[in-house]
């Protein structure tokens, strides 16, 4: 966050040459974000670039108000209005921080008109093209042929998240083991099937990942995550599988070629996702774009928790919202309760429970 004003400063970008800076991460709001020790030198370093963008709407306003509130700069719905003083060569480094210097060594900027920031919103996508190619691939039209062979007169639930704290992939799985204690008419005639991702710390060595659990203790460790997923998985199969029936099947990424998994996300009956806080994954896009393919059979539902980023996206219209035949917001409504109106319901628009 650092790098456009220290590209700015260090004078050796063309004349003309824009900066642009896209913030992946979600933007929070002023009152978290002046805890960090570091704000100014931070929303300095920002504000180094022309152009800054956001994933939503929600976090463009966050920057606009944290700049405005604690560098006290003018902040405009298009942008920030910096001051003629904002003097990028003037950047010293303090401690790893980078602070400008006003004429009286202070911190934040003389209110007058300079140059101007522009603050945008532009939430990440998928290459729609590309996976429609990849859709029509004989090996992908195999294996979703495959797959309808094997699971012939069931329904098809499909999961991929990453192995960590939240995700909610134990909380889904619990669910889905409710769902069938509460509706015994749909044992063995639906199956849920869960694709996991490594998550960033699983190739943390054992030390470090013993100094970070030590330093954040809220935060499980991703082999204890792992060990209380299978656990969960172990214990539903345990109670209701059968000789030919396993209600659970629970793969690693590394298991699933990309073909298999856009033949699954093909043959699906809903797709869920029930993250506890996430920002723009787009696993939920590729499945509205592979569901699409299906031709004169019932397009699967998408179960998206309402902190979901890519659910902004889909709700205001701006990509694919077309393609959502189907969709069942989780607020507080239990999954489980979801799950028999999403496998019997005719098409149906967007529907918040």
């Amino acid at each position: 966050m650092l790098l456009p004003a220290m590209l700015r400063a260090s004078g050796t970008l063309p004349a003309g040459v824009g900066i642009g800076f896209f913030l992946h991460a979600a933007f929070p709001s002023s009152e978290i974000f002046r805890c960090l020790s570091m704000r100014e030198s931070l929303l300095t370093g920002l504000l180094g670039a022309d152009l800054l963008g956001f994933q939503t709407v929600s976090y463009a306003r966050h920057f606009r108000q944290t700049v405005s509130r604690i560098l006290s700069l003018e902040a405009v719905p298009r942008g920030i209005q910096l001051g003629e003083d904002f003097d990028y060569s003037s950047l010293d480094k303090v401690s790893g921080a980078f602070r400008v210097k006003k004429k009286d060594d202070a911190t934040k900027f003389v209110e007058s008109k300079g140059r101007f920031v522009d603050v945008g919103a532009f939430p990440m996508g998928i290459d729609v093209d590309m996976l429609n190619a990849k859709r029509e691939q004989p090996e992908v039209t195999e294996w979703i042929s495959l797959l309808r062979q094997r699971y012939a007169g069931m329904k098809i639930l499909v999961g991929r998240d990453k192995l960590d704290s939240i995700q909610g992939v134990k909380e889904k799985i619990k669910a889905f083991e409710l769902f069938l204690e509460k509706y015994p008419e749909f044992r063995e005639k639906v199956v849920l099937i869960q694709v996991s991702l490594p998550s960033a710390s699983t190739d943390v060595s054992s030390a470090t990942s013993a100094t970070m659990s030590s330093a954040l203790p809220s935060t499980a460790s991703a082999s204890s995550i792992s060990s209380t997923v299978l656990a969960a998985v172990s214990h539903v199969n345990a109670r209701f599988s059968t000789l030919t029936y396993t209600p659970v099947i629970f793969l690693h990424t590394q298991d699933v070629s990309f073909s298999q998994y856009l033949a699954l996300l093909s043959v699906a009956d809903a797709f869920i996702v029930t993250s506890f806080r996430e920002g723009m994954a787009l696993r939920a896009h590729e499945y509205v774009v592979c569901q699409d393919g299906k031709k004169d059979v019932k397009k699967g539902g998408l179960v998206l928790s309402e902190v979901r980023v890519c659910l902004l996206v889909m709700d205001s219209k701006l990509i694919l919202r077309s393609s959502l035949a189907r969709t069942l917001i989780l607020d507080s409504a239990p999954v489980w309760r979801l799950i028999p109106g999403i496998l019997v319901a005719p098409q149906m628009e967007s529907t918040r429970f």
